[in-house]
């Protein structure tokens, strides 16, 4: 697929102002094609240990990103049915994001660090409200027993 790639970006440079659909529909083909093998690609050594056991939970989240891809690519591809110059800003938008990976998994994975952390806090703190709820109603029923 990625050999391609110069193929439709050539077709899409000749052709964009007399008939910028049809161009940027291959152009936008290619690029599914390409969402597809990048995340199969990272699916397969995900799935086979293939990836050292340290970055496995780091390499799921390049592997979310290029799942996320796949969904993108393809709504980018329908956009260009209807706008033009809609897809060409999305697909640029697509490139800043997805052309580093690294990067965008590195956001996904902090992100839910900082999830896991925050669940781990609220649970915490439930258990400690709870605990002193149930420790004032037990004192509230020594007191009274206390005055009977």
């Amino acid at each position: 697929m990625v050999t391609l790639t110069p193929f439709p970006t050539a077709v899409l440079a000749e052709s964009i102002q007399t008939d910028g659909k049809t161009p940027l529909l291959i152009f936008g083909f290619n690029y599914i094609m390409i969402a597809l093998a990048a995340y199969f690609i990272c699916r397969y050594a995900y799935n086979n240990f293939l990836v050292e056991e340290s970055n496995r939970e780091y390499f799921y989240f390049i592997k979310k990103t290029y799942g996320y891809s796949i969904f993108y690519t393809i709504i980018v591809f329908f956009i260009c049915l209807v706008s033009i110059p809609t897809a060409i800003a999305l697909y640029i938008f697509m490139f800043t994001i997805f052309a580093l990976p690294k990067n965008f998994a590195t956001f996904l994975y902090n992100r839910r660090r900082r999830k896991i952390i925050m669940t781990k806090k609220s649970v915490t703190r439930r258990k400690v409200t709870a605990t002193n709820k149930s420790d004032a109603a037990s004192g509230a029923d020594t007191g009274q027993r206390q005055r009977e």
